[in-house]
Order: structure tokens, then sequence, then C-alpha cells
């Protein structure tokens, strides 16, 4: 009679711990897409609902461990951040699955423990397939749901992050350019030197545009490389290529002196850049500069 009760005593431990297990490897999940897209120790993993049982830094456990919920400050994510964090629950969940399947069907099935809490194994798999299934479905939990209710699915986070653009693409650049030249100076001024010679170009990676559009005299283009981005991942600036026109620079290979005709240089939002070269212009040196400046179009985004 005692062994009898001990043993179903032991069988709800079992399956408490088995449900708890199942939330703590989904959130786990979720924690190390976290990790791996943020680098951050911010994070909180709650377990079930009701009364609180362990509340550590990083896990608040309670009393009834169905659902739970991963916690970590509002954040700026990139696309593949996003992917992620909110993949990683899912992935993990599939993982335990497939382990507990295998085991089910394998050889150590038939040992006593495991065989004499076989109801209480099949009722582990079935929650974590439904928990598999309901978290992969796009869609935001009803009020119902314990935790997690009025929160979207890690399906529905996973969408929206295919969808989405990283905030890199999303942001609208201008390129601005003066051209000038001084003839008794290297150093340029800081106003433009003649009407007209300012240019505003969009600035998209992957193109190239014209400087100084509607001016024959002048064949100046920037190409637009690569971002540039701080420690943390912000975009902070683009590389860009300054170059003539492919004529101008087929004229200059016959001739030499080709190889000084492209400026390599690394544009920071609301940084100005020097671009100068030396040219010879009625017997005089004359200095012809380019003073670039990159902008995002809305002002209250500027570094």
């Amino acid at each position: 009679m005692f062994i009898n009760i001990l043993m179903e005593i032991l069988g709800v431990i079992f399956l408490w711990l088995g449900l708890a297990v199942s939330v703590l490897i989904h959130e786990a999940g979720h924690m190390t897409g976290y990790k791996l897209a943020k680098g951050t120790d911010d994070w909180i993993i709650q377990i079930g609902f009701g009364k609180t049982l362990i509340k550590t830094k990083h896990y608040d456990i309670r009393l009834v461990p169905f659902s739970g919920a991963f916690y970590a400050p509002e954040n700026t994510y990139t696309k593949a951040q996003s992917l992620l964090c909110a993949a990683g629950g899912p992935v993990f969940n599939l993982i335990l699955i497939i382990v507990l399947f295998a085991l089910h069907s394998s050889s150590l099935s038939e040992l006593a423990f495991i065989d004499h809490y076989g109801p209480t194994w099949d009722f582990i798999r079935t929650y974590n397939v439904i928990m598999f299934i309901s978290a992969i479905i796009p869609m935001r939990y009803p009020e119902f749901f314990p935790v997690i209710k009025g929160m979207e699915s890690d399906g529905m986070c996973i969408l929206k992050a295919l969808r989405s653009r990283d905030e890199e693409e999303e942001k609208e650049y201008e390129l601005c350019c003066d051209f000038g030249y001084d003839i008794t100076s290297p150093i340029p001024s800081t106003e433009p030197l003649h009407k007209n010679s300012h240019s505003v170009v969009p600035a998209v990676v992957g193109t190239t545009v014209e400087l100084f559009p509607g001016d024959p005299e002048r064949y100046e283009f920037a190409e637009f490389v690569s971002f540039i981005t701080d420690e943390n991942g912000q975009n902070i600036g683009m590389k860009c290529k300054i170059k003539p026109s492919l004529k101008i620079i087929k004229f200059y290979e016959q001739f030499g002196g080709a190889e000084n005709l492209v400026w390599e240089v690394d544009l920071l939002i609301g940084k100005e850049v020097f671009t100068e070269d030396n040219n010879y212009e009625n017997g005089k040196n004359t200095h012809t500069y380019r003073r670039l400046l990159l902008k995002v179009k809305d002002p209250t985004t500027l570094i």
C-alpha cells in the first residue's frame, strides 16, 4: 500500500518536472537565440504560472508548469537577430520532441521506470507537440492563455521578421556634395566656390549615382559599396568610391594616372569628408576637391 502511494507521488513529481523541463527547453531556445543575437545577459525565463516557487536573477519558476515566457529588454533587431530570437524556441522544442519519440521507440522504453509511467511519458510527448504547434502558428494568443495572453506567437514573430527590412535598409540617405578648386591653398573653403556646386543624391548600397547631374563638364560618380557598423552592429555610415566616368578613366589609362582617379572613402553619417587631387591648369597648380556629407533624410536620426 505504502509503495503504491509512493509511486503515485513520484508520478506526480515526475509529471511536474517533465512539463517544467519542457517549458524550460523551449524558453532556453529563445534565450540561446537572444544571446547569439545580442550577447547580453539581461534576460528572464518564466516557467508556468501561479505562486512563485523559485526566483533568481534569470529564472522565475511558478507552481503550475503550463506555458512560459522569455523576457528581454526592448531592443532594435536586424532581420537575422529577430529570426534567431523567435525561432530558437520552436527549434529546441522540435529537438526535444524527436528525442522523446526516439526514446519511446527504443529498447529503453522497456525499462521498469519508463514502462511504469508510460501514460505520463505519453502526456509529456503530447504536451510538447501541442506546445510546438501553438508556437509556430502565426497568431496572437487569446486572453484565456496563461502567461502569454495577448502576446504574438513565435510563428507570428518569424513571419514578421521575414517580411521586415533591416533598419539600415529602411533608412533613407542623402549624399551631399560640393565641388570646387582653389589655386592659392590646398585647404578647401568651407563654403561652395561657385553656384550650383551643391548636389543632393540618394545613397543606396549597390548603386552608382552622378554627383553633379546636369553639369556636362563634371562626370563625377559615387559608388556605394557597403554599410559601416559600430561594435554593436548599428549602422553609422557607408563605404563609398568616388570616381569619374568610365570614358575618362579609359582616357587616363592610355596616358597614365588612372590609378589616381578613384578615391575610397568612409562616409560617417553627419561627418564631412574631403577628397582632393592636384591639377595643372593655365600654368598654375590647382587643388580640386569634393566635400561630401552623408545624412539621413529624417534629421532626428542624425548622429
